[in-house]
């Protein structure tokens, strides 16, 4: 309506929005690796480094690792997220999620990567920092001495096995879980073998 009577012009009457459902997936859940659909998503509000699926050769093997690019990511305190699909944990007892990391930190401390697990209650629209069950930066995220080189692992022991507890969580649908880096200019992470 324009002035209280109909305009002439029927091409603007109708206003439409698309919206994307995010993906689910079963549990127990174990990563499909690359070439599969997998339903995780990338949130990178900067547009500049993020969150990529690679593969590197780790002891002679090809393996689907996450990869994020601190070295050359020259914006401190932006933050990357990498976004499960939607998980239920309705039934679920002592819900955990597993993961490999590798990280070795820059020479200079004034230069630390962030590593947070946070998880979203309402189906990803909002992640709790604050509270996330797991934060670790700087020597307690490093699995290997510090560098002033570009780190990439190539053996399996440049990697360490994590444990979330997520029995917070237990009895509710909808979940998502993120990792965010908070990223300080320092050097890569790497991620493998998500369950």
């Amino acid at each position: 309506l324009v002035n209280g009577n109909e305009d002439d012009d029927f091409f603007n009457n109708t206003l439409s929005v698309n919206s994307t459902l995010p993906a689910s997936v079963d549990l127990p859940y174990v990563y499909p690796g690359h070439n599969q659909a997998s339903g995780w998503e990338v949130e990178n509000e900067d547009s500049g480094q993020t969150w990529l699926p690679i593969s590197l050769q780790i002891d002679n093997n090809s393996q689907d690792v996450f990869y994020l690019n601190s070295f050359n990511y020259p914006v401190q305190g932006e933050l990357d997220y990498l976004i499960s699909p939607v998980l239920d944990f309705t039934g679920l007892q002592n819900p955990q999620l597993s993961f490999d990391l590798a990280y070795s930190p820059f020479a200079n401390s004034a230069f630390f990567e962030t590593l947070l697990v946070a998880i979203s209650t309402d189906c990803g629209n909002t992640f709790d920092l604050l509270s996330a069950p797991y934060s670790k930066t700087e020597n307690s995220l490093a699995t290997q001495e510090v560098t002033t080189e570009g780190f990439f692992p190539n053996t399996e022991g440049q990697f360490r096995k994590e444990i979330v507890n997520l029995n917070a969580f237990a009895g509710l649908s909808s979940i998502r879980v993120a990792f965010v880096s908070i990223n300080d200019y320092g050097n890569n992470i790497f991620l493998k073998n998500i369950r």
